[in-house]
């Protein structure tokens, strides 16, 4: 059995008081979840001063989808919770995130884990980053100057590495529902079953007699060091085979394709170009 080193517990009840203490002790872990914190805990690979637990602040739960036509999710909801607020849904923003939160883990982990875990760890494997960017949502970060926005797309900057500062909390991430004639797509592949994803991919767009008239795509796994959102703007009325022949070169251009323990250079190579082909069949893109 492992046993982390001893620290200092504190379960805050307000926003304030938990952006008060992980100012003061630059030594700290932030936990709601716990999946992934907890075990670095007890594997010692953290060692900190003091967890600060803020489960229970209510100002950073709730979902709030459609509505308005903005969409919320707190940092502390749990993935199930997300997965059960979308299920029933027929917008292709929540079909998209259903499907991306089915696809993290098992149900015990979703039960347990956070969409602000899963959003803020910067684990280019974790399943709702890519969606999110494919859905142009708005991190909501606050700390002590104040509450900030920044766009999922640029928050990711090296493996378990974000724009976030070490006295900064994900809060929320906010986002405009897509037009109802949207398509959507969420895949990933792994070689078994609770692995880290090799390749995900994450795909919303319109098509007109096959070609794209508004196409987004977004790429994570273990395949890339951090999840990418392709620029693919100028591909807007793109004969179909061209645009699908320039989306998998833009993808496997963005993939860390390096061999490692999940799998050859080659073999990351070709499962990019698979699963961006699948992404574009199912938006209606296809190359023959």
């Amino acid at each position: 059995m492992l046993y982390p080193d001893r620290f200092e517990y504190a379960r805050p009840r307000d926003l304030g008081s938990a952006i008060e203490l992980i100012s003061k002790v630059r030594n700290h872990l932030v936990i709601a979840g716990g999946t992934v914190g907890v075990l670095m805990l007890k594997r010692r690979v953290l060692r900190p001063e003091i967890v600060v637990d803020v489960a229970r602040i209510p100002e950073l739960g709730g979902i709030s989808l459609g509505g308005s036509g903005v969409a919320s999710i707190g940092a502390t909801a749990h993935i199930s919770e997300l997965e059960r607020a979308t299920e029933s849904s027929t917008s292709p923003s929540s079909s998209l995130l259903s499907a991306a939160a089915r696809a993290v883990g098992d149900v015990a982990l979703r039960s347990m884990g956070t969409v602000g875990g899963n959003v803020s760890l910067g684990d280019p494997s974790n399943d709702l980053p890519p969606a999110l960017m494919v859905l142009d949502a708005v991190a909501v970060i606050a700390g002590p100057g104040g509450v900030r926005r920044q766009p999922v797309r640029s928050l990711y900057r090296g493996p378990l590495r974000t724009a976030m500062g070490p006295d900064e909390l994900l809060t929320r991430v906010e986002f405009h529902e897509a037009p109802a004639r949207s398509s959507w797509y969420y895949g990933k592949r792994v070689i078994r079953s609770l692995d880290h994803s090799v390749a995900s991919a994450a795909a919303l767009g319109s098509v007109v007699d096959g070609s794209p008239v508004d196409l987004r795509m977004a790429l994570g796994g273990r395949a890339f060091a951090v999840p990418r959102a392709l620029d693919l703007e100028d591909l807007r009325g793109a004969r179909p085979s061209a645009a699908v022949d320039e989306v998998v070169a833009r993808a496997k251009s963005a993939c860390s394709c390096t061999s490692d323990a999940y799998g050859t250079a080659a073999y990351k190579s070709a499962v990019v170009e698979s699963l961006v082909e699948d992404a574009m069949s199912a938006l209606g893109v296809r190359a023959r």
